[in-house]
This record gives C-alpha cells, sequence and structure tokens, in this order.
C-alpha cells in the first residue's frame, strides 16, 4: 500500500514537471540546407567557427557505445571529414547546449543560439557542434540567405 502511494506520488510529480517544461518549449527553427553547395556549407561553418562562444565533437562508435562520446579533435581534423554525403543543419534554438561559461549558469539551458554542425556518417560516425550567439543569428541568415523550414 505505502509503496503503491509512493508510486502515485511520484508520477503526479513527473507528470507536474513534464507540464510546466513543455509550457515553457518554444520550438527550434531549422534552416533549409539540402540546397547548398559544397562551397556555401564549409563558408557558414568557418564563418560559425570564427564567431562561435564554444564548439565540440562527438564520435559515435557502436562497438564502443551506443551513446555519442565528446572527444578532442582539432577544427582542421574534423574539417577534414566534412563532405557532400555529410548532414549538415543551421538550428536557431534555447535549451538543447549549456553553456557553462554564461554569466548565471543557471539560466545557460534557456539561452538561445545559432547551431551549426553536422554529421559525418562511416563505420564511425562524427558530429561537429559549433554554437554562435543569438546576437549573430540575422547576419548568418541574411549573409547566406537562409530560408527557414
Amino acid at each position: 500500500m505505502f509503496y503503491r502511494i509512493g508510486i502515485c506520488y511520484y508520477i503526479q510529480m513527473l507528470n507536474k514537471l513534464i507540464k510546466n517544461k513543455m509550457r515553457d518549449y518554444t520550438p527550434d527553427q531549422f534552416y533549409k540546407t539540402q540546397d547548398l553547395s559544397l562551397d556555401t556549407k564549409l563558408k557558414i561553418i568557418n564563418d560559425a567557427h570564427s564567431q562561435c562562444y564554444e564548439w565540440s565533437v562527438d564520435k559515435l562508435d557502436c562497438n564502443e557505445s551506443f551513446a555519442r562520446q565528446r572527444i578532442e579533435m582539432s577544427f582542421e581534423d574534423i574539417m577534414e571529414k566534412f563532405n557532400d554525403k555529410a548532414h549538415f543543419v543551421v538550428i536557431h534554438r534555447k535549451g538543447f547546449h549549456h553553456d557553462r561559461d554564461y554569466p548565471d549558469p543557471g539560466d545557460g539551458w534557456n539561452r538561445w543560439h545559432l547551431e551549426v554542425g553536422f554529421r559525418v556518417m562511416s563505420g564511425i560516425d562524427y558530429f561537429l557542434w559549433v554554437y554562435v550567439s543569438e546576437d549573430k543569428v540575422e547576419e548568418f541568415v541574411n549573409k547566406y540567405n537562409l530560408e527557414k523550414l
């Protein structure tokens, strides 16, 4: 009986948490990238990297783990893996990246940013994530004539 009450209470609290988080949820804005040339994608990535506040590389090797692993890799090395078959994204979003250097770390999850990145799919998949502050979003959209999806 006590066990059942504990589970019911836990489920109620979880539902409240989810409802509160969903109320604050704002959808991501994806930009159309599939028709961009490889040269334009390279310019966007390099431009984003030159203005970013953080970037990182993940690796997915299912022989080691079914989850992506953060790895140390130079920007030059990850860019050597980029090709016209890579899945390329430009997203205006918040809540998917915690900026550890944000003045109020608790608000880092609520910070809007531009996420530019790609996934190269091979035997081992590599991901590049480049985070640019929100004040640069309009500049990128206009400079590269990006269309909203």
